[in-house]
């Protein structure tokens, strides 16, 4: 089984563009497929601005009492990051998905999800052992992602965090 840097070499020897530098920098994740193609998980970014609405709250004073507390809770900054970061493994287990080839290159694949208007027989669907493969890199790479908001609170605290109210249309 290969590290994720001869992966990540791999992977940059595929691409075909001018610039593969930002893609594998962009990778916080490669899986091997079945067929021995690749498939990158995009590194996730740390979401530092929240806003809420009066319209979900029941005012203005809920609203922003629930901004002030974002602001300065880091569970609040962690279970956003989180919940934000869990929304494509969660998506994979409950949908059928078309493994495609990626615009990417040669021995790349992405993901699309299969609409109940189109004929699966006409695709190439995501197959149980590839999609229990892409399940492990994205817990693999939700272990880092802790890691890496347990750094930033620690240097940060809650003191970069952003949150705003606004009004919404009921």
């Amino acid at each position: 089984m290969k590290t994720q840097k001869e992966l990540k070499e791999e992977y940059k020897t595929l691409l075909d563009c001018k610039n593969p530098d930002y893609f594998v920098k962009s990778a916080g994740y490669i899986v091997t497929l079945s067929d021995g193609s690749l498939f990158p998980i995009n590194k996730p970014y740390l979401e530092t601005s929240f806003c809420f609405g009066w319209g979900t709250f029941e005012g203005t004073e809920s609203a922003q009492s629930m901004a002030n507390y974002a602001s300065k809770s880091e569970e609040y900054f962690a279970y956003k990051n989180l919940e934000r970061f869990d929304q494509w493994p969660n998506s994979i287990k409950k949908h059928t998905y078309k493994l495609c080839d990626s615009y990417q290159g040669k021995h790349i694949k992405h993901l699309e999800p299969l609409y109940e208007w189109e004929n699966p027989a006409c695709y190439n669907l995501l197959n149980e052992e590839d999609k229990k493969r892409i399940l492990e890199g994205y817990a693999a790479l939700r272990v880092l992602f802790e890691k890496r908001i347990k750094k930033y609170l620690k240097r940060y605290s809650t003191s970069k965090i952003r949150t705003w109210t606004y009004c919404t249309d009921d």
